[in-house]
């Protein structure tokens, strides 16, 4: 069977670079040894990345037709030798899942050379070289550009978002954080977590091969875990994943994270998360939630989950006094304002006497939708010292201040 083209022949995933056409596997460049059935399986796997590749074009691939072998114990004794040779597990998988009574995938994004960017670069240096210009001449130009862009990246909202929530986490939770062994996986870490905090398909899947390599530098890195589950546990929440793919992946992630680190308040959150939303086991996760803010009170994430939690079984005034704690906790988080918005409005909903309007039961007397709408964002928004608080105006032209 003809694999299908990979091109170019070097695929790079985490630290690791498979050379498709030499046949050789490298981690950080250096050459790891690995059999030809196993590099086999893994052209394969990488040429339909995502997607199952089912035992039977496992087979196909490993071998020519005519062959009678034992295929079953072959296929199994491929796929450990190459997760071996990747330090990879079928119980908590990075690279390869198994796929129960169908096959395996490869679940990691690719990272193809850029080819024809290589190429432009020689020609622009072919193009430039005869000039001969001092490079101390040309530095002068680029220092002010490279000033320009790291200010710009530094100070976007989503950067600063980030980084404030990892030092706030830090500062919080110092104890609890089960630390790198090295700083390539905690700076992998920390990329991830900026990814993260953009909260868009592409770049949580940026996320995941950042927390990917931060795990192939440190296999304990609980931290890095608990990433990785709330990747797959957001990519289905944006449906850029389906629940069957990514909360067993998630629930897989978060259990290795409270196994390497019982201390880990984001690995407990992580793991309420998925264990109710993916399976949903409601005693698990309120037991998880609970457990994640016993271990650090000021985890803003485990408040706002257990909120949202409390909310959908019925613990509705529970749930309000956990947003209210996560807000107060992370007053900047937008997720955390919009699902307070829509806990207080269910909560409305909740106290409209019967066959009477939400407007007219909450409002008072005269007091029009619109003011209503304004009372429900002040509630929402947090108070600011020194700022007045909004004013709602009835219908008579009165002001009355929103509580």
């Amino acid at each position: 069977m003809a694999f299908p083209d990979v091109s170019p022949g070097t695929v790079r995933f985490g630290v690791y670079e498979a050379d498709l056409r030499a046949g050789e596997l490298r981690k950080s460049g250096v050459k790891i040894r690995i059999q030809e059935m196993p590099f086999r399986a893994l052209t394969l796997l990488l040429s339909r990345h995502g997607e199952v590749v089912s035992r039977e074009e496992l087979r196909q691939a490993l071998w020519p037709d005519g062959v009678n072998v034992d295929f079953d114990q072959g296929i199994n004794s491929a796929i450990r030798r190459l997760r071996d040779a990747l330090g990879d597990s079928a119980e908590n998988p990075i690279f390869i899942e198994t796929v129960e009574r169908r096959g395996y995938r490869w679940i990691v994004p690719l990272h193809l050379p850029e080819a024809a960017a290589g190429i432009g670069a020689g020609k622009a240096a072919e193009v430039a070289a005869p000039a001969k210009l001092s490079p101390w001449r040309n530095w002068i130009y680029v220092f002010p550009v490279l000033a320009l862009l790291f200010a710009a990246w530094i100070y976007r909202p989503g950067y600063r978002d980030a980084k404030a929530g990892v030092n706030s986490r830090r500062a919080t939770s110092e104890s609890s954080l089960h630390h790198a062994a090295n700083r390539e996986a905690e700076d992998y870490y920390l990329k991830g977590r900026f990814y993260w905090n953009k909260r868009t398909p592409d770049s949580l899947n940026q996320a995941v091969d950042s927390f990917t390599q931060a795990i192939v530098h440190d296999p304990d890195y609980s931290d890095a875990y608990v990433g990785l589950a709330d990747c797959y546990n957001l990519l289905r929440e944006y449906s850029a994943m389906s629940a069957s793919d990514a909360y067993p992946r998630a629930l897989a992630a978060a259990k290795k994270a409270v196994e390497l680190d019982e201390n880990s308040s984001q690995a407990h959150a992580s793991l309420g998360f998925v264990s109710f939303y993916g399976m949903w086991d409601a005693g698990t996760a309120d037991e998880e939630f609970r457990r994640a803010i016993e271990l650090d009170p000021t985890n803003a994430a485990a408040h706002h989950w257990y909120a949202t939690y409390l909310h959908t079984v019925g613990r509705f005034d529970e749930s309000l006094s956990e947003i209210d704690r996560a807000q107060a906790l992370d007053p900047n988080s937008s997720s955390i304002l919009a699902d307070k918005g829509r806990l207080l409005w269910v909560a409305l909903g909740r106290r409209t006497p019967r066959g009477g309007s939400a407007t007219a039961a909450t409002t008072g007397a005269g007091r029009s939708g619109v003011g209503f709408s304004a009372s429900l964002l002040a509630a929402c928004l947090p108070r600011k010292r020194g700022l007045p608080g909004l004013l709602v105006r009835d219908e008579d032209g009165s002001a009355a201040g929103a509580q």
